[in-house]
């Protein structure tokens, strides 16, 4: 009888297990999740969705320095097979852009790659605060990389620098045009603004030469969706200042002046004299469309009597009655004697 008892209880204690490790693993699952949402909020740009986010390099303090690297910072870049014989950088020798989570290689070692700090990477409305690396494969699991061959920060062409989407660049898909991207090399402080984002394939590698009528060109590029990676998200910047002035005036470039100022140093006043003489109040009386009291539109006194039939207004001397006075100095008509002539 106890035997057939204790045959019994064997399932429901397996089943009482079964539910105590159900119940651990919902609880995991839940402490999992809610890590994750909180550090979203804590990481989170709070203060761009408030519109509070500064823009200002100050506002965001330097990453903690990197103890791995015993020599000192060096700004110049190491050799690149993206070079062309001629030294310029070459997109297409670029089969994939960067930016994607690499696997790990755990024959690899950190002394396999020759790390080289460039100088700190800032975007201030998003908190970001990142090392500049010289590089974007290894380099990019301790900051971000730039790429080797494209312009250097400041200079002139198509500066090229990568990261990973879940960290730093968990949120730059929030990235506004205006927005500032800061370099600080040395004791130089460059500083971009944004002017456009879009999305391209991981096999667009066109994205990494010059850009068309931008001189001091940024491109930024990380993975997108987060973590899919599937695509690029590109964010473009352009070089507004370089140690508080313009890249013109700190260069030495002429500023193009529009308008020209020479038509500026012209008075105003010569047109309008000019054109007075036409609107003049004097200008009706000359006009030729009037009629000129001139001699040319009065008869000639030769042509008057055959112009008009009616007779002159003044008496002539035809046209007086017979007088008996006749003018002094008229002969008289002859007095006629002889007897009128019968009919």
């Amino acid at each position: 009888m106890r035997a057939k008892q204790s045959a019994g209880n064997k399932p429901e204690k397996k089943t009482f297990k079964f539910k105590k490790l159900t119940i651990a693993l919902m609880i995991t699952g839940a402490l999992m999740v809610a890590a994750a949402a909180i550090a979203e909020a804590v990481h989170y740009p709070w203060e761009r969705l408030l519109g509070l986010a500064s823009q200002d390099e100050a506002s965001v303090a330097d990453p903690s320095p990197l103890d791995f690297i015993a020599s000192s910072p060096s700004s110049t870049p190491s050799a690149s097979p993206l070079l062309s014989a001629a030294g310029l950088f070459d997109p297409s020798a670029v089969a994939v852009l960067p930016g994607a989570e690499e696997e790990e290689d755990d024959e690899e070692t950190l002394e396999d790659y020759d790390f080289q700090i460039l100088g700190v990477f800032k975007i201030p409305v998003l908190k970001v605060s990142q090392h500049l690396l010289e590089g974007t494969e290894k380099q990019l699991k301790f900051g971000v990389g730039h790429v080797t061959g494209t312009a250097m920060p400041g200079q002139p062409g198509n500066c090229v620098v990568a990261g990973h989407r879940p960290w730093p660049f968990r949120y730059l898909d929030t990235i506004a045009v205006g927005d500032s991207i800061i370099f600080k090399m040395g004791d130089m402080v460059y500083t971009y603004h944004v002017y456009d984002s879009f999305v391209v394939l991981p096999n667009e590698t066109w994205v990494l030469g010059d850009v068309w009528g931008e001189k001091y060109a940024l491109t930024v590029i990380t993975c997108t969706p987060y973590l899919v990676s599937s695509h690029r998200l590109i964010v473009r910047a352009r070089l507004a200042d370089i140690n508080g002035l313009t890249p013109a005036a700190f260069y030495g470039e002429e500023e193009p002046v529009s308008p020209s100022p020479e038509p500026s140093l012209e008075p105003p006043p010569e047109p309008s004299s000019e054109l007075s003489p036409v609107s003049s109040p004097e200008l009706p009386p000359e006009s030729p469309l009037e009629p000129s009291p001139g001699p040319t539109l009065e008869p000639s006194p030769d042509s008057s009597s055959e112009l008009s039939p009616e007779p002159s207004p003044e008496p002539s001397p035809s046209a007086e009655p017979p007088s008996d006075a006749s003018p002094a100095g008229a002969p008289s008509p002859p007095a006629s004697d002889a007897p009128p002539e019968a009919s």
